[in-house]
């Protein structure tokens, strides 16, 4: 970042002004070494030191720092070497010095201890961080602006040699925003704090009393300010617009991303926090938290994990190493995963998007093809519980909060494609699943305990077994009631049987998704911004490839049963989120009662026009031809 003064925006200081600066306690090496703006007040600047090349801007305005304290713009009481202050700035009562910094205007920087730029840096920008596999580099990440949930998503599903080639350019662009200054953004508020060095900000950037900021760059923008709070130490990261760390607060080789906020004494080391995640008193380590990835409590500990949609439940702990070979292992949680209290995840496995755990899962069992699970895990076995997290009001409520909970700008980097939980993605794994049990059924048989082996020691009882199958079936003809429509263009449709994966957000067919990793392999990729922008157009595509995705998956008897189906359907699931609140509400007693009733009317209501919907839709069941 430049300042947005010019050489020819300055001028000498005349000798009245020199005389009146001395008179005031100032001192210069050399006073024909400062440059000042016209509009220059000297009565304004007292005590202030001097050094290499200054320039002072014009200081006219009064600050309010409290109630009823107002403190003129300025300089004093500071030491300043090699300086650019803008105009309008304040700036006192530093305890060490500013070395080799732009100011813009409007800035304030009081009671701060040192502040400087002590060589060519980046800032923060190019940082590599180990995500993931956290004793290796096999899924390194270079911080950049552009760095977003979807390219390291993409990242990690190249090779080595490839991974390498992306992580290359952003280094090449890392370059741009290497330079021996710092550059403090317009608007910004830097106050009470011990030590920054070699930090770079945006716009209306807040550094409130924080203990030590260093190696960071701050992408923040007046519609979205950057705050790092009293007691932060925060190192070698970036944060993205609207990113907030606070309360004491240590973080270290991270990317902190829009409208992310860390705080509580929170713990992070080489993670990656993308949109709108929530992170208050525990600990996290080569972590990937997709957006609105959520953790709230102290004895919470997260490691090699890549999740989204994420809640960790209190005591949650991740282990990702045998003792042996080291803490190479990494888990994945698909979208909208869950933790009971005290449940602890021994990696590698992955569970199934919506799937609430409990208890100690060590089986590292693929158990994505089971959306909408309990995992139950007692003594050593795991129990499967198939689709039964689906009509639950704790699933009904995530699903509605999260766009409420979007406080990103309206340039926004993570791409959402859709909060729907029976999106395709999920409804992809939900045919999977339904297949496998259905197989299991008609090729096995229950044990003694009346329970079906699934994979690596995961058990499913008989009753969840059907129950589960009945599950899904539901599911989908939800979904391909809910997303069907009259094909406008018979030629426009994917492959029968296509896959569907989720970027930590976005959704993408796999056609789609190998061009994209052809481009990147091809050396067509012109910037990371680039692929995000691709990234976004994509996501834009999606409430189109959905319905082509009904159209090329489900057979025409299929779409008509879905859409007769649809109103029975809709009421069983509304039916089913509506007994499962009762029971709470029977558990809570009396003083829930009031929320109880408001949160029925609500479904009622929305009950009323889904079903009326319901019934619109299915009068367009399509024509068959005899």
């Amino acid at each position: 970042m430049e300042t947005r003064n010019n050489p020819s925006d300055y001028r000498p200081l005349t000798t009245h002004e020199v005389l009146t600066l001395e008179k005031q306690g100032c001192r210069a090496d050399n006073w024909e070494n400062i440059r000042v703006k016209d509009g220059f007040d000297p009565g304004r600047v007292e005590d202030v030191r001097f050094h290499g090349q200054i320039r002072l801007g014009a200081f006219r305005r009064a600050y309010k720092l409290g109630e009823g304290v107002f403190r003129p713009s300025g300089i004093r009481r500071a030491e300043l070497y090699h300086a650019t202050v803008g105009d309008d700035c304040l700036i006192e009562h530093i305890h060490g010095h500013i070395a080799n910094y732009d100011i813009a205007d409007g800035v304030i920087i009081t009671g701060v201890g040192t502040m400087v730029t002590d060589g060519p840096t980046s800032f923060g920008i190019g940082t590599r961080v180990n995500v993931l596999s956290e004793a290796g580099d096999y899924f390194q990440a270079s911080l950049h602006p552009d760095l977003t949930a979807q390219t390291f998503c993409l990242l990690t599903m190249l090779k080595p040699e490839e991974r390498k080639r992306l992580n290359e350019m952003a280094e090449a662009e890392t370059k741009r925003y290497r330079s021996p200054r710092g550059h403090v953004g317009q608007g910004t508020t830097i106050t009470g704090t011990r030590r920054i060095r070699n930090v770079s900000t945006g716009a209306c950037a807040a550094i409130d009393c924080a203990d030590c900021v260093e190696e960071c760059f701050l992408c923040s923008t007046e519609e979205a300010p950057v705050r790092v709070g009293t007691g932060v130490i925060c190192r070698r990261s970036l944060l993205q617009s609207g990113a907030e760390v606070t309360d004491g607060a240590k973080v270290s080789d991270c990317l902190v991303g829009q409208s992310v906020h860390l705080g509580k004494g929170f713990s992070a080391e080489a993670s990656l926090f993308f949109a709108n995640s929530y992170m208050d008193n525990g600990e996290a380590c080569a972590v990937c938290a997709g957006p609105y990835t959520v953790s709230h409590h102290k004895s919470t500990l997260l490691i090699g994990g890549m999740f989204s949609f994420f809640n960790a439940g209190s005591g949650t702990n991740m282990s990702n190493h045998a003792y042996k070979l080291g803490p190479l292992h990494y888990g994945t949680m698909d979208r909208g995963c869950k933790t009971a209290s005290g449940t602890h995840l021994v990696w590698d496995g992955h569970i199934g998007a919506f799937s609430l755990v409990m208890g100690k899962y060590d089986s590292h069992a693929d158990l994505s093809s089971f959306p909408f699970s309990y995992l139950f895990c007692a003594n050593g076995q795991a129990t499967l519980l198939p689709g039964i997290n689906f009509a639950t009001v704790g699933t009904y409520r995530d699903i509605r909060k999260w766009p409420s909970r979007d406080r990103r700008p309206s340039t926004r980097l993570d791409c959402i494609s859709t909060y729907d939980a029976l999106n395709a993605y999920v409804i992809c794994r939900i045919r999977e699943g339904r297949a496998q049990l259905e197989r299991l059924q008609q090729q096995g048989k229950p044990d003694d305990d009346g329970a079906y082996t699934l994979q690596k020691g995961v058990r499913i009882p008989d009753k969840a077994l059907q129950r589960g199958i009945d599950l899904y079936r539901r599911m989908e003809q939800l979904y391909v009631a809910r997303h069907w429509q009259a094909p406008a263009d018979e030629t426009a449709t994917l492959p029968a049987g296509e896959a569907w994966h989720d970027m930590l957000g976005t959704l993408l067919p796999d056609s789609v998704l190998d061009n994209l990793l052809d481009i990147v392999r091809r050396g067509n990729l012109l910037s990371l911004e680039h692929l995000r922008l691709l990234f976004a157009r994509h996501c834009s595509d999606y409430p189109l490839w959905v319905a082509r995705h009904v159209q090329a998956t489900y057979t025409t008897d299929e779409i008509e049963a879905a859409l007769r189906n649809y109103e029975a359907n809709l009421r069983q699931y509304y039916d089913d989120i509506e007994a499962d609140a009762r029971k709470e509400a029977d558990a809570g007693g009396q003083p829930m009662f009031p929320h109880f009733r408001e949160f029925i009317a609500a479904l009622h209501e929305e009950k009323a026009e889904q079903l009326k919907k319901a019934k619109e839709k299915a009068s367009s069941l399509p024509c068959r031809e005899d």
